[in-house]
């Protein structure tokens, strides 16, 4: 009898999640005020997202536009 394994190499996690503290302006926004209904007003404005890239080099991206959330500038 003939069994084939496969031999698997580890895996290597290659997203990051990161957060991006947002101005307090960003609350006077009703489209977040919608999508947020539960935030308490001591606890700071962030923005949490993943991605395959250097995080550094993300947020770069942000601040330039590409694929950007309107609310991280």
């Amino acid at each position: 009898m003939w069994v084939a394994m496969s031999i698997r190499k580890p895996t290597h996690h290659h997203h990051h999640v990161y957060v991006v503290q947002l101005s307090d302006c960003v609350w006077n926004e009703p489209a977040f005020r919608r999508a947020n209904p539960d935030h308490h007003l001591d606890k700071p404005l962030v923005y949490v997202g993943m991605t395959g890239l250097d995080p550094d080099l993300r947020f770069d991206r942000h601040k330039a536009g590409v694929q950007a959330n309107r609310f991280v500038f």
